[in-house]
């Protein structure tokens, strides 16, 4: 299926820096040329604060068909799969998904009636 319609992110391109409408203003430990935590004479990390006016997007193939099975989950840009709104972002994407995922069941009890030969099998499972 063709998300894309409804609005999925579906590109070739790496992360995008775009910038923000209001500055970020945010603590972070220092570090030192090694990357390890600079401390005070108390043991404390200490802090930085930080401002930027840009935000890193996650850009490429954002949709990707959902595994049949929870054994092994797929891993997405943003951990939450179909919750994330750019792979979710309206309804219609959702009913297509949700849609997407029964058909396959639905159609496997028709499947099993015409393999036994009495397709009304399949309809009363």
């Amino acid at each position: 299926m063709r998300f894309a319609g409804c609005g999925v992110i579906q590109n070739f391109s790496a992360y995008k820096d775009v910038a923000t409408i209001e500055s970020l203003t945010y603590q972070q430990a220092k570090v030192d040329a090694e990357g390890n935590p600079l401390k005070d004479e108390k043991g404390a990390a200490l802090q930085e604060t930080l401002t930027t006016q840009t935000q890193s997007l996650p850009m490429g193939r954002l949709h990707r068909k959902k595994r049949l099975s929870n054994s092994a989950p797929t891993v997405g840009f943003s951990q939450c799969q179909s919750a994330h709104p750019y792979e979710n972002p309206n309804a219609i994407s959702n009913f297509l998904q949700m849609f997407a995922l029964l058909l396959i069941p639905f159609a496997l009890t028709y499947t099993f009636g015409h393999m036994v030969g009495d397709t009304r099998q399949g309809w009363r499972c």
